[in-house]
């Protein structure tokens, strides 16, 4: 029988398992991999959320083992991930890179001023690629730290303890920006809230990459001289292609429609077949006569 820890902090808001079972084991004075292995525990399965590796993790902590679950993406198998009730590939939610808000770990420190680094936290959706802005400090997602070994990667407590110094002298900050309605689209889908979208009734991660490829093209033939976004633009074609797709079937035929005519064909020269390829032909994974949004591909 699994005996509860005297020392366990609290879970909090929208808190992975894998940051959490971080700073169990930092409050207990032990690296996270030695706490995984003296518990029992395997970190990877805990990584992975893993149903039995989150149930030992909740009695070690009297936890509720349902909020650990929450948002902590689980693995399926195949590279693909359950996240908020969304089937995800990996390159979607398990990035080398993990990102989050300066602003929300300072107040994290300042809630808990014991050690330097506080009770800094990594939250679940800063995982998730299609979500670049902090609603609540309008900040931008920044890369944090990137770690090719998946066990570095997720030990979050010692990654954010060596961070900590630059997160408090601003190091990290960037300009803040106003949300716009695909930032608020995302997080609405993520807590499961309804909206009027017609990107509803797909697959999120689906309707969210084909946001983006269609701003990208949209760019593409809006700026002759365009390049593609750094990762600290994405936000840009996500919002670019929302504006358009959120409107329905029509807008979307129209819009490819208009893009196909303005790009011309394969003949007409580098140029415009560098843009035609932004579009997400044939080659492109929502043309895919499987993908949600596959019936599309008639139309470029």
């Amino acid at each position: 029988m699994t005996t509860p820890l005297p020392l366990a902090p609290d879970l909090q808001d929208r808190e992975t398992a894998f940051s959490f079972v971080s700073r169990l084991a930092a409050m207990n004075g032990v690296d996270t991999a030695g706490f995984c292995t003296d518990m029992g525990l395997p970190f990877s399965k805990v990584i992975d959320g893993n149903p039995e590796a989150l149930a030992r993790l909740a009695v070690l902590s009297t936890t509720d083992v349902e909020d650990l679950r929450h948002w902590s993406p689980r693995y399926l198998g195949n590279r693909e991930h359950e996240f908020r009730g969304n089937r995800l590939h990996a390159k979607a939610i398990k990035e080398s890179t993990v990102r989050g808000c300066p602003a929300c770990l300072r107040e994290d420190a300042e809630a808990a001023p014991d050690s330097f680094e506080g009770d800094m936290y990594i939250r679940g959706h800063w995982l998730f690629r299609p979500v670049t802005l902090c609603l609540k400090h309008h900040h931008p997602l920044v890369p944090l730290w990137a770690e090719a070994n998946v066990s570095r990667r997720y030990d979050a407590a010692a990654r954010l303890a060596e961070i900590a110094p630059g997160v408090w002298a601003g190091k990290l900050d960037k300009e803040l920006r106003a949300p716009n309605p695909f930032d608020e689209w995302i997080e609405a889908r993520l807590a499961g809230t309804p909206t009027e979208s017609w990107l509803d009734q797909f697959d999120l991660y689906a309707a969210a990459h084909f946001c983006e490829l269609l701003g990208r093209a949209i760019w593409a033939v809006r700026y002759p001289k365009w390049k593609k976004f750094g990762p600290e633009r994405a936000w840009m074609s996500f919002e670019m292609g929302f504006r358009f797709a959120t409107e329905g079937d029509a807008t979307v035929r129209d819009t490819l429609m208009q893009l196909q005519e303005t790009i011309g064909e394969p003949t007409d020269g580098p140029k415009k077949k560098s843009a035609r390829s932004m579009t997400g032909s044939r080659s492109t994974s929502w043309a895919r006569p499987t993908h949600p949004f596959g019936s599309f591909s008639a139309t470029t």
